[in-house]
């Protein structure tokens, strides 16, 4: 009701937690779904209805690799909760097609900001880290009428990484 304008919703939220499940406490678990998941269904939920009217979009921010069913120790918790957006995502985007609204999502892998850095940016095959810009261009591609019949895709912007 406060936000009936909105045509463009962006879930740029993510707490991030490298542990593997099993050192993981119940309550960090919790906390990494709430946020990387259940706060972006809650939004996505109370802004359908302005997202409808405008025919918006929806980007959700994810990680790379998302797509993947490798395990993943690193940060379990944090990449199970980043799948299970994947998966809402498409959700939505099957579901809100009909209305004209286009639901995507944007996995970036190592930013050049990114609490685990690696030290050797040669693991990214090549050879960086992501710059905003890099992301802002996927967003303004996304976002671009012309490109109005892409829904429900995941697009990894991580220099090769994870392929």
């Amino acid at each position: 009701e406060s936000f009936p304008e909105t045509n463009v919703l962006i879930n740029n939220v993510g707490a991030y937690l490298i542990q593997s499940s099993l050192n993981t406490s119940v309550e960090e678990w919790h906390g990494l779904f709430h946020t990387n998941l259940h706060a972006p269904f809650e939004i996505i939920q109370a802004l359908t209805p302005a997202l409808k009217k405008s025919k918006g979009n929806i980007i959700n921010i994810g990680c790379v690799g998302v797509e993947s069913t490798q395990a993943d120790t690193y940060s379990s918790a944090y990449m199970i909760s980043k799948q299970a957006l994947l998966m809402l995502t498409k959700s939505v985007a099957l579901e809100l097609a009909p209305s004209g609204v286009r639901v995507n999502m944007l996995s970036p892998g190592h930013l050049e900001h990114s609490v685990d850095l690696p030290k050797d940016l040669s693991v990214i095959p090549v050879g960086r880290a992501a710059k905003s810009d890099d992301l802002t261009r996927v967003v303004t591609f996304l976002l671009d009428e012309e490109n109005s019949y892409i829904t429900g895709q995941n697009i990894d912007v991580a220099g090769g990484l994870r392929l």
